[in-house]
């Protein structure tokens, strides 16, 4: 392979590395994997960095996504370059385990944990009831009730009027603002969902108001988007013809990232920590000498790339 230039200059206002496997060879490209440069430039200029294939020099075709470096938790972006750190440290020492720290090294990325953005609100029990307890007596209007939050697609909540409530008023404060619904209607009584209004109230449920609808359902999970996000302190589902029969009902929040916080770095493994705690503010994320992005993307059907081979890995300047 041809030599690999130490500096690489910027054209059109892009850098780009080619590799050229030289006339008669070729590849087969299945995947490709990185790691970033070891400082707090390695970070920021993989940026929209993407592989490129070509057969002549001159056209080219982008085998990959652009590079994504906020795709992980703030704490994982810690987490991870400070154990393939100690692992290069370890690897210097006399008589070092360079198969024990190879292992070590593939299991640091699985410290990386995926952003999470979006999760159904946390509820208390205590805080739910249904309309009425089941026909029978034997669960009450708060049990009742719950068996829509419990997990569990196989129950579901059972009124004894075909139009019914099931309400959630937190006794503590907690208030909610609301991205989207999600809803497992009962599996054998699918069509008892149709139509049931998703209502919330600000005055501890004096007043409600309207701001969703379980519409037709389908077998399923079943998305109810909302045009913007909606903030109430209390919630419901009710109306319909179906005794509130839904097997699982979640109301989606926005989810906070709070894995970078102070109050989690102490509960790090003492191996992963710091002198110090992180110093807040914005360069907490990320931070300098962070972050030896390990990423797998999958390239297109494998395609027998023909001499002249090059591959190019482009970015734009910082």
């Amino acid at each position: 392979m041809a030599e690999v230039p130490v500096g690489v200059a910027a054209v059109d206002g892009q850098y780009s590395l080619t590799w050229d496997f030289g006339e008669g060879r070729g590849i087969a490209l299945d995947r490709k994997d990185f790691l970033a440069r070891q400082d707090d430039q390695g970070m920021w200029r993989m940026v929209d960095q993407v592989i490129e294939g070509s057969n002549d020099l001159q056209n080219w075709t982008t085998l990959t996504d652009p590079t994504d470096l906020t795709q992980y938790t703030r704490g994982s972006r810690i987490l991870c370059p400070r154990e393939v750190a100690a692992v290069r440290e370890a690897r210097e020492e006399a008589g070092a385990d360079e198969a024990a720290l190879a292992r070590r090294l593939i299991r640091a990325w699985d410290l990386l944990d995926p952003l999470v953005t979006e999760k159904p609100a946390t509820l208390d029990p205590a805080w739910v009831a249904a309309s009425t307890a089941t026909a029978d007596g034997a669960t009450s209007a708060a049990a009742n009730g719950w068996r829509m939050f419990d997990g569990n697609t196989g129950t579901w909540t059972d009124t004894t009027t075909k139009s019914c409530t099931n309400t959630v008023l937190p006794t503590d404060g907690t208030a909610f603002t609301i991205v989207g619904i999600r809803y497992f209607p009962r599996d054998n009584a699918i069509s008892r969902l149709t139509g049931l209004a998703i209502d919330g109230s600000n005055d501890s449920g004096a007043t409600w108001t309207k701001f969703a609808s379980t519409g037709t359902p389908v077998r399923g999970w079943n998305t109810v988007s909302l045009t913007e996000p909606v903030s109430f302190d209390a919630l419901r589902i009710s109306g319909g013809n179906g005794y509130c029969n839904v097997a699982e009902l979640q109301f989606i929040v926005q989810a906070i990232d709070k894995s970078g916080s102070l109050s989690t770095w102490s509960t790090l493994p003492r191996s992963l920590r710091p002198a110090g705690p992180p110093t807040p503010g914005p360069r907490c994320s990320p931070p300098a000498t962070q972050r030896p992005q390990s990423t797998t993307t999958t390239a297109p059907p494998r395609r027998r790339w023909t001499p002249p081979l090059t591959i190019s890995a482009k970015r734009s300047p910082v």
